[in-house]
């Protein structure tokens, strides 16, 4: 787990660095919550905002959330 921690802080620094607002990002549930610490179903869908790792992600799309 602590090597998908890494990744997943050298992947926001990266971002951070790009045009991020138009970057869409498809991975793995493990690296979303590596990311944005959320436990999500396959097919949601987060924004983040790279440059501001203090803030929480905010759920776009949620299967099965109404």
């Amino acid at each position: 787990m602590e090597a998908l921690s890494r990744r997943s802080e050298r992947f926001r620094g990266r971002i951070a660095r790009e045009a991020w607002s138009g970057i869409a990002v498809v991975t793995h549930w493990g690296f979303i919550r590596a990311v944005t610490g959320f436990k999500v179903p396959n097919g949601a869908a987060l924004r983040i905002d790279p440059i501001r790792p203090d803030r929480e992600a905010e759920p776009l799309y949620l299967p099965g959330a109404g």
